[in-house]
């Protein structure tokens, strides 16, 4: 189709024929016939190209965490018979202006390679096309648009801290034995069964005579003597929590799950609209957490039990984590008798000054009678360095008690 450019010269050939026919000027009638013709033949010429282009684009990493680094790698190649013309890419990126590139004409089997960086700064879903290609004539006075590559997604997980995990003695409970078979992967004494080979797996684990049966990766699963196990609830109802807020919690959220795994705990999250019933134990369950937490949004319910119950299954026990803004809300009785089959609750507090725009902070609510134990997230004290400062104090006086 015409370009701007286009359009507007054919306007002035048409304006050119009409106001030569009207004062009987040849020279004014056949300036504008040219003008039209000429569109019209640039039309026909971008219409009629023949563009045989095979494009790939890869997204590397696919999946990162906020902060982090990922870009789109492009590769271009002409696999038509004849050179082709400049062209223009575009790739859509959702919450961007997108990537656009100029392509300088491509021999008969070419090839044209570029590159550019995706947004990450926040989690979610950042997805990457349609891509256009775009084919002008040397005038620019018309072009046409193909659709190259369809669309993709780089999945952007929540920041995350290395943080200090929960002594084992809090979430170690006399039903851990149940949920040995879920410690994929791991050390342990007696052999159990097997199972597929996870991302992340020690290599040594792999059964090589299974492997060779079933041609795919086979690892020993190994039962294990017992099993910590940790809940961590997020209350993330709208009416307490906005998005910020909810960012902060989902970091938090994050941040306790992956300590509670590297010390080979189970480990699950719950939340106010749903969220994961089942203990999460290898690699790629955590991963799933992860990209639970990436999506997540406020939720509409309006009442906090919800969030409590999803926890409450048959196979409750351990410690719990609960992240919320209301101070009170682990005392509550409703809240008490759903976890009375849990060893002990913490509560991460997220006080208003604890995200970027929250103005002056707000005073900590009290904890005087409180049966948890409270960890409040202000300005002051940022997570991770209050939940460290508490869980080390928490830990070492297990030692010293031991």
């Amino acid at each position: 189709m015409p370009s701007r450019s286009g359009w507007g010269l054919a306007i002035v050939g048409i304006a050119l024929v009409a106001t030569g026919r009207i004062l009987g000027s040849l020279e004014l009638f056949l300036c504008g016939i040219i003008a039209i013709a000429l569109v019209a033949c640039t039309v026909i010429y971008v219409v009629g190209r023949r563009l045989r282009l095979e494009v790939r684009r890869k997204i590397q990493p696919p999946k990162v965490h906020a902060g982090t680094a990922s870009r789109v790698d492009l590769s271009l190649m002409n696999r038509g018979t004849r050179k082709s013309p400049v062209l223009t890419v575009h790739d859509s990126v959702s919450g961007t202006h997108g990537a656009r590139l100029n392509v300088a004409p491509l021999r008969a089997e070419a090839s044209a390679r570029a590159a550019y960086r995706l947004p990450t700064a926040k989690r979610g879903v950042v997805r990457v096309g349609p891509l256009d290609v775009e084919i002008a004539d040397p005038l620019g006075l018309a072009r046409t648009r193909l659709v190259a590559a369809g669309v993709s997604e780089l999945l952007v997980f929540p920041t995350v801290y290395d943080v200090v995990p929960l002594p084992q003695s809090d979430s170690i409970d006399p039903y851990a034995s149940a949920f040995q078979t879920l410690a994929l992967g791991r050390t342990g004494e007696d052999f159990h069964a097997l199972r597929r080979f996870d991302q992340g797996d020690d290599l040594r684990r792999v059964h090589w005579p299974s492997t060779a049966r079933y041609d795919e990766l086979m690892v020993r699963q190994d039962e294990r003597p017992s099993l910590g196990r940790v809940t961590i609830v997020l209350d993330n109802r709208e009416s307490i929590m906005d998005d910020e807020q909810l960012d902060l919690a989902v970091t938090v959220a994050g941040s306790i799950a992956l300590a509670a795994h590297r010390q080979e705990d189970l480990v699950r999250i719950t939340t106010s609209d749903g969220g994961a019933a089942r203990f999460a134990a290898s690699n790629t369950d955590i991963e799933g957490l992860l990209s639970m937490l990436a999506v997540l949004e406020t939720s509409a319910e309006r009442s906090p039990i919800p969030a409590f119950s999803n926890a409450q299954t048959p196979d409750a026990g351990g410690a719990v984590v609960l992240i919320t803004t209301q101070g009170e809300l682990g005392d509550s009785a409703p809240v008490r008798r759903i976890l009375a089959s849990y060893s002990g609750l913490t509560t991460v507090l997220l006080d208003k000054s604890a995200t970027a725009s929250a103005g002056s902070e707000t005073p900590a609510p009290s904890t005087r009678g409180s049966g948890s134990r409270m960890i409040v997230v202000t300005a002051a004290n940022p997570f991770p360095g209050v939940w460290n400062q508490q869980i080390s104090a928490r830990r070492q006086a297990g030692v010293r008690s031991t």
